[in-house]
């Protein structure tokens, strides 16, 4: 995550926010137009947040759903494609 926030000129370090038990938002602070985050679940598996547990993954987290926050990003960040 570093390299990608380095690429967009973002500052160095990130800013952790608690936003449930089990899960923390990394944020680093970047220029406007650019973001980059990641939640980190704590005791999570190999699974998709929000989503239905399959036993050989490991823990899946509901605190979060990684589905509605992707689909958030994507809409506070459409890409330029010049379609439309």
């Amino acid at each position: 995550m570093a390299a990608w926030a380095a690429l967009d000129g973002c500052e160095p370090t990130p800013a952790s926010v608690q936003v449930a038990p089990q899960v923390r938002l990394l944020r680093f602070d970047c220029p406007a137009g650019t973001e980059v985050a990641w939640y980190a679940v704590e005791g999570g598996g190999h699974t998709w947040p929000g989503s239905f547990e399959v036993p050989w993954l490991g823990s899946v987290t509901d605190q979060i759903s990684a589905t509605e926050l992707m689909l958030d990003f994507f809409d506070a960040h459409p890409a330029a494609t010049g379609v439309g």
